[in-house]
């Protein structure tokens, strides 16, 4: 596996040189200058930033009774509630369905609104215990001990990777039935089209994303070691990530969805992450038995 990660970044050392914007078939000319400053600006609710383990609160969402697991607030403003069905059919075979909602907070007094759920305020107790107060929208106030999940020691590297990115250009880039290719895609990465770049050149995807898991609308690192697909249909895809290797401005990460299945299986759980001025290259190999290709996505600060 070490060798592996090793050889994943050497080949990131070389692809970074040609991962500039061109748009034409095959053509992998351009550069790129690593020795750029980095001049990503600090999220907006990095101090506010905090992950808890709820030990089964039952609350209602959308007029179903469910059960807290986690609640998140992120650096870059956006909360994450993981939460458990609490459907009598599943309690019966002894199976839960694990579920998210997301969206955004704003800081309120010395409390959080939480976008269509409703009030949170927290206080130490001691150590990483911490009673939460929790008001929802139309319900009862009520309060809960949580504990707080231990964050990622702070360094110069998780500052500028943890926060939500939005994609601006997806190049493809590798080798295909033995033919070198290079194409970008600009704008939010559609993963329909660049399945049917590849399928174009004679490779049949037989695994492909769930349809309203297409289009990518950004994505979520944190200090807690959450890591979020966020889509245009309102779904997502959750993991947790952890770096594997950390360089001055670089790094190579390894991430695990949560139940391991993104829904696109050639996509490998690894990434390379170069940071320069303010913006980000995160290269993903991609392969298969015909296929050995990169997508390298040029990402930017959300907000």
């Amino acid at each position: 596996m070490k060798k592996i990660f090793m050889m994943m970044a050497l080949a990131a050392t070389a692809l970074f040189t040609v991962t500039a914007c061109g748009g034409d078939d095959d053509d992998d000319n351009g550069g790129s200058n690593n020795n750029t400053a980095i001049t990503l600006p600090t999220p907006k609710y990095k101090n506010d930033a905090i992950k808890f383990s709820v030990p089964n609160a039952e609350v209602t969402l959308d007029g179903k009774a469910v059960k807290l697991k986690q609640l998140e607030l992120t650096e870059s403003g956006r909360f994450m509630l993981t939460y458990e069905t609490t459907d009598a059919a599943r309690e019966t075979r002894g199976t839960s369905l694990t579920e998210y909602l997301m969206g955004l907070f704003t800081k309120d007094g010395d409390g959080y609104k939480l976008a269509n759920f409703g009030y949170i305020k927290f206080q130490a107790k001691n150590g990483n215990n911490y009673l939460l107060t929790i008001i929802p929208t139309g319900g009862t106030s009520f309060d809960i001990d949580v504990v707080k999940l231990d964050p990622l020691a702070p360094s110069a590297l998780n500052d500028y990777l943890c926060r939500t990115w939005n994609i601006t250009n997806t190049r493809i880039i590798g080798n295909i039935n033995n033919v070198n290719v290079a194409k970008d895609f600009t704008g939010r990465c559609n993963m329909a089209d660049i399945i049917e770049y590849v399928e174009n050149k004679g490779i049949v995807i037989k695994e492909k994303p769930d349809p309203d898991k297409t289009i990518i609308d950004g994505i979520t690192f944190t200090y807690s070691k959450s890591y979020i697909i966020n889509y245009t249909s309102g779904k997502a895809d959750v993991g947790t990530w952890r770096w594997t290797q950390q360089l001055v401005g670089s790094g190579a990460l390894a991430y695990d969805w949560d139940g391991n299945h993104m829904g696109f299986e050639p996509i490998k759980h690894t990434a390379v992450v170069t940071f320069e001025g303010n913006q980000c290259k995160m290269q993903l190999p991609v392969s298969d038995a015909n296929y050995s290709v990169e997508l390298v996505y040029t990402i930017v600060p959300a907000n």
